[in-house]
């Protein structure tokens, strides 16, 4: 039984999150998040002449403990997604709780890091914050040590259930 998805529905813009899919292969370690933004421009592009379908901007990553660096990779995003990238994700979710383990990433309150955060505010973009929820007191932090930071929570702060959190909701 085929069903028709678009019946009821009035999608006018989409937007797109990084995954850390189509990244470069090769070229300097903190660009290569710029190819899922060409991979994903050139798909947006070409089914750009289906009705209704425009894609309105992208979220990308960059490492933002480049501080002031972070401006080429945001210039090169924004670049290859034809102006429409918007925010920067940089994941700083960690805890100790083995199923959560993370890569590696800098403490919120590193010098570099509020420095990148800056950094992408003053070239007018917002800034994605991947967090867990017992991180988000260093969050607050962050929002004061970057007053004019439009700050996103991605997925409640993700929000764990399982082992010291579990029943905790």
């Amino acid at each position: 039984m085929q069903r028709d998805i678009g019946s009821g529905h009035n999608i006018e813009q989409t937007i797109f999150l990084e995954c850390y899919a189509e990244y470069k292969k090769d070229g300097p370690k903190h660009m290569r998040s710029v190819g899922e933004g060409e991979f994903v421009s050139a798909l947006a592009e070409e089914s750009s002449n289906a009705p209704g379908a425009t894609f309105a901007a992208i979220v990308g990553n960059a490492d933002v403990v480049l501080g002031d660096g972070v401006e080429e990779v945001l210039m090169a995003l924004d670049a290859a997604v034809r102006g429409r990238f918007r925010i920067i994700r940089y994941s700083t979710a960690q805890d100790v709780h083995p199923p959560l383990k993370q890569p590696p990433s800098a403490p919120m309150d590193d010098a570099n890091y509020l420095q990148g955060v800056r950094r992408v505010v003053a070239l007018g973009y917002s800034y994605d914050a991947m967090i867990y929820h017992p991180q988000l007191p260093g969050l607050v932090e962050v929002a004061r040590a970057c007053p004019d930071a439009p700050i996103v929570i991605n997925h409640h702060c993700g929000i764990l259930g399982t082992g010291p959190y579990k029943d905790q909701w």
